[in-house]
């Protein structure tokens, strides 16, 4: 009956171990993507003086313009995605 117990205090510990240690990779994972992939934060009333012409201010602050991106023949093109 001891040796039962004490295999289930050893698994309690190994649980508990490996929890936290999943918690603080995560963490560490969240601190690195948070650094490498930098993004903006404006609040609504930098974002409303910072618009210009066609954008406009929506209400999740993002910016959203009407007219359709160009390249320098004036052809349109498509544009997906945030990054630089």
């Amino acid at each position: 009956m001891q040796a039962r117990d004490v295999a289930l205090r050893q698994l309690n510990r190994l649980t508990t171990g490996i929890a936290l240690a999943a918690l603080a990779a995560l963490g560490v994972l969240s601190a690195i993507s948070a650094y490498t992939i930098p993004g903006t934060a404006t609040t609504s009333s930098t974002a409303a003086t910072a618009s210009t012409g066609a954008s406009s201010l929506t209400p999740s602050g993002l910016q959203s313009s009407s007219t359709p991106a160009t390249s320098s023949s004036g052809t349109p093109v498509a544009v997906s995605g945030g990054s630089h």
